[in-house]
């Protein structure tokens, strides 16, 4: 009887360490690595304004007119992309300056008309748009007027690369 009583001694042993093992050190453990802390959100929406009060002044001679175009700034705007569309409404270069204003030069317009040819025999405006990027990197829509530019009116600052407003 004693060497039966031993094994099931030994067997009720086995078991209660196996269901401690199984049972207790799991739960024990998640006691340990959880947390139930209640959190809150917040979420706000909001927009940036497109840039408004788009100007142009033509400045400078010959080689050096260029097209000065100035803007409004707008509140929390760290930078604003300008953008220059050719007649046909293709965006042929875009722009990114710090401040709300930019001077564009004969080398911006000689771009967007493809070469000497097409400044002598095409009218060569290009509309100039402005977006505000906010300091959240949001980007407002582009603004609602634009200001054309295009080759200078004399013949010798317009095939010398002269830009001014139109």
């Amino acid at each position: 009887m004693r060497r039966e009583n031993r094994r099931l001694w030994r067997a009720a042993a086995v078991t209660a360490i196996i269901a401690m093992l199984t049972f207790a050190v799991p739960a024990s453990s998640w006691g340990y690595w959880s947390a139930s802390t209640a959190l809150s959100a917040t979420i706000t929406t909001g927009a940036v304004e497109a840039p408004t009060g788009l100007t142009c002044t033509s400045s400078g001679l010959l080689v050096f007119r260029q097209a000065n175009v100035d803007w409004a700034d707008v509140s929390g705007a760290v930078s604003y992309i300008v953008i220059v569309r050719n007649a046909s409404g293709t965006v042929n270069q875009q722009t990114t300056t710090p401040t709300s204003n930019i001077a564009l030069t004969g080398g911006v317009l000689n771009n967007l008309l493809g070469g000497l040819v097409s400044v002598l025999f095409s009218s060569g405006n290009a509309l100039v748009e402005v977006q505000a990027v906010h300091s959240s990197g949001w980007v407002s829509p582009v603004s609602s007027s634009a200001v054309a530019i295009g080759r200078s009116g004399l013949l010798i600052d317009g095939l010398l690369g002269g830009v001014e407003c139109k």
